[in-house]
Order: C-alpha cells, then structure tokens, then sequence
C-alpha cells in the first residue's frame, strides 16, 4: 500500500517506438492521473534561462523567434555523447524539479509518469513500481518509420542509442511485451492495473536527488 504523505509513483517506460503512449492512454482510460517527462521538457525548454544556457552552449541556429527548435537541437546533440550531457546537464535538473513538485503537491493515491529514458538515467529509484513495455525490433522500426517519417538508418541509431531491451528487463519490475493488437495490450495492462492497490511501495528517492548522481 503506499505511504500516507505520497502517491503510489509508477514509472511507465520502454524503447523508442515501444508503445509506451499506448500503455499510458490505457492508464489514463481507467482513471489515472498521467504525465508526460518528455512534455515537461518541452515546457523547461519554454524558460528564459534554460534557452539562454542551450544558445550559449549549442549556437543561436537553435533558436528562432525567441524559442527553441527541438530538431535542430536533436541533430546538434543526438551523435555526440558529450553534447549530450551538455544538454542534460541543463535540461535535466528543472525536469526534475518539476515532477518532484507535481509529486508533492499530488492529493491522488497513485500517480504515474511517462518516463523514456527512465532506466537510462537511473531514475527507478523515484518509483515504487517500474513498467517497461517491451516490443520487437521489426515492430519498433516499423513504427518509427510510420510515425516519424524518417529514413531506416536513422531509425535504427535512435534505438541503437537507446539502453539494450535485454538490460531493462532486467531492471524493470514488469514487463509488458507489446507485439500484438492494441486490445491485448489492453487486456495485459488492466490486469496490472487491479494488483496495483495490493503491491508494495518503496523507499523511494527524490528525483533530483537521483538526478544529481548521474
């Protein structure tokens, strides 16, 4: 059961193209309160200061009309791992501060988080109970394909670049494999979403106090 002064926190994550959306869809379908990281980090991307520290760092073709242009700013950092940090570096730490202040202001008993790059970023440690959806590499790039409308190559480096689907298994507490109709990914997901009440919470840390150690 979770603590009295906190919602039950569920992290909700898996590779590009995983179905991750879909399973979020499901949990907010039967009620709960979902949010988005990667939103919240469009919002962060909204602040002055953060665009002045990005414009500074990675150059004002980033930035058009007073505001960031996330492609541009993807094809700047997504080959080059210390742009990257860079970028988390800035990025990250109001990211956090943001959930963190959604979690502690939260009246509801369970809260769940959209997180991408969850286990990447070793961000499980802020969660009681970790999802990780889980689908076939043919699947992930044919999704990707119909859905981004980029080119073949790209798609499989953005998956390259992501954390190995046999490693967060490993991490995850359960694994939603998501090879199939929409409607048995529905049927799996509610019966997750009944056990839920009876499962354990966790001594769960602060995200910005994870974030830090990165």
């Amino acid at each position: 059961m979770k603590p009295d002064h906190r919602p039950y926190l569920i992290a909700i994550t898996g590779g590009i193209a995983s179905g991750k959306t879909e399973v979020s869809k499901i949990f907010q379908k039967n009620n709960f309160t979902v949010y988005f990281a990667d939103k919240i980090g469009h919002n962060v991307l909204e602040q002055r200061k953060i665009i002045d520290m990005l414009v500074k760092n990675f150059g004002k073709e980033i930035c058009l009309n007073g505001k960031i242009v996330r492609s541009i700013l993807g094809e700047i950092v997504f080959n080059s791992s210390s742009r990257m940090m860079i970028l988390n570096n800035i990025l990250h730490p109001s990211i956090y501060k943001k959930m963190d202040e959604i979690i502690e202001k939260s009246k509801e008993k369970f809260l769940v988080f959209e997180i991408p790059l969850l286990f990447e970023n070793n961000l499980q440690k802020s969660f009681d109970l970790t999802i990780n959806v889980v689908s076939d590499c043919e699947n992930q790039l044919r999704r990707q394909l119909l859905r981004d409308e980029i080119s073949l190559k790209k798609a499989e480096k953005k998956m390259e670049s992501q954390m190995a689907s046999t490693e967060k298994r490993k991490l995850a507490d359960i694994n939603i494999e998501n090879n199939g109709k929409i409607s048995n990914l529905k049927i799996m997901i509610e019966k997750v979403i009944k056990k839920i009440p009876n499962l354990p919470s966790k001594q769960v840390v602060e995200l910005q106090k994870v974030g830090k150690k990165e």
